[in-house]
Parts: C-alpha cells; sequence; structure tokens
C-alpha cells in the first residue's frame, strides 16, 4: 500500500488523463472479443475502475487537452 501520494504537475495530470481515455475506449474492443469468462470479468472490474478514475479526475478539472 502506497504511504504518500506523488505531487503532479499539469503536464503530468494531462497524460495519466490521456492514458486513462485511451484506456476507456480500448477496453469495450478487448471485453468484446475475450471468449473467457473469468478474464472478461476481470476487464469489465477494470473497465469500471478506469470509468471511475476518469470521472473522479474530471470532477477536479483535469482534462486531456
Amino acid at each position: 500500500m502506497l504511504t504518500s501520494q506523488p505531487t503532479l504537475n499539469e503536464r503530468e495530470w494531462q497524460l495519466i488523463m490521456q492514458l486513462l481515455e485511451a484506456e476507456q475506449r480500448e477496453l469495450p474492443v478487448e471485453i468484446r472479443r475475450t471468449e473467457s469468462r473469468e478474464y472478461n470479468e476481470a476487464l469489465e472490474q477494470r473497465r469500471s475502475m478506469v470509468e471511475d478514475l476518469v470521472q473522479r479526475l474530471k470532477d477536479q478539472g483535469i482534462t486531456s487537452s
């Protein structure tokens, strides 16, 4: 478990948001392609976490541009 959080500048937060948004776009395709139920469930959980993170960052005013 993390004991401290890193301090990030605006460009670093934008990069994180870009990476999360790219993952958000790619996960549905990967979910549709997978045949393993267990892997599909893991991907769905990941998708949910990514969506939650994106929303939380947007609520803090962080954008990808």
